[in-house]
């Protein structure tokens, strides 16, 4: 009998559901949900700072004095201070003002550092001067490392393609179309990998919503299409999301499932079995509830029965 505790911090990462959203499928396709939220950061990004840490730790470059420095000013950043926290190293972000409020409150509640710069220039700069004051500092980027770290992170790695094991096992294999964030970064090239081999005619969106970032992104192996998706879609769509499956998700799930269903048009094969789209909904709702509700995210009930 399987023990169904978990023994450790690092077994709470990853198993997370997969829906079927039914009210987005039809005959001819099913749009199935990698719920991501659900993991203890409530992101996808605790996947990949748990896997670039312990590639670190196998590679013997953490010490464990080590200071880990981001300057990703993301939801990364928050997944990074969890994890740290839970094996001990000492953590600081370096951030852009346009991080929200709840962000860097988390990020503090992890017991991480914060300092702000005002550019992503400036915040490069300032990480490389700490990383010269700091004799075992080691810098860790959410995005910016990308293409560095796709090399690093070994898509043998169990750690990097769990993701990817476990949407084969939840869809018994047939999956069609993988739709992923692109700043899931090396977790991204790792498992679009795995399943290509998996899968050869598996068709692997990445989906992002910064235009500077396409021209060198487009250049992502083991990629079939870069996808820009910009915020009035990914508002519509955390708002369909959540009238029509009751999901609460952050933009940048909204930007995935926009492009999943825009990938409609990769469906004209004719086939017998509805084509299986899988979409990598990365973040929860609940740190952007003040973007959501810029533009109510549920229109005001207009009858009430009682």
């Amino acid at each position: 009998m399987n023990d169904p505790r978990a023994h450790h911090f690092n077994n709470l990462v990853g198993q997370t559901p997969m829906l079927l959203l039914t009210s987005f499928s039809t005959d001819r396709v099913q749009f199935f949900a990698k719920l991501e939220g659900y993991n203890p950061g409530s992101s996808l990004y605790d996947r990949l700072a748990l896997s670039v840490i312990e590639r670190a730790e196998r590679s013997h470059e953490l010490k464990p004095d080590s200071l880990l420095i981001d300057d990703s000013s993301s939801e990364f950043s928050v997944s990074l201070a969890m994890v740290g926290a839970a094996k001990g190293y000492a953590v600081h972000c370096v951030v852009r003002p346009h991080m929200n409020a709840k962000t860097r409150q988390l990020i503090s509640a992890y017991g991480a550092s914060i300092e702000e710069a005002p550019t992503t220039k400036a915040s490069v700069q300032h990480t490389s001067d700490l990383m010269n004051l700091h004799p075992y500092a080691y810098r860790i980027s959410g995005y910016q490392n990308v293409q560095n770290l796709a090399t690093e992170v070994s898509y043998a790695d169990p750690s990097s393609v769990a993701l990817a094991n476990e949407l084969l096992q939840a869809l018994d294999g047939q999956v069609d179309v993988c739709v992923f964030p692109l700043s899931a970064g090396p977790l991204l090239i790792a498992c679009a990998r795995f399943l290509k081999e998996h899968r050869a005619d598996l068709y692997i969106l990445a989906v992002d919503d910064r235009h500077e970032r396409q021209e060198t992104v487009n250049l992502l192996p083991f990629v079939d299409e870069v996808v820009i998706v910009d915020e009035a879609d990914q508002l519509a769509m955390c708002k369909e999301l959540l009238q029509r499956e009751s999901l609460l998700t952050g933009p940048v799930s909204g930007a995935v499932m926009h492009a999943a269903r825009e990938a409609r048009h990769l469906l004209s094969r004719p086939t017998s079995t509805p084509v299986r789209i899988a979409a990598i909904l990365p973040d929860h709702g609940d740190r952007y509830l003040k973007w959501l509700n810029g533009e109510r995210l549920l229109e005001p009930a207009k009858h009430i029965v009682g």
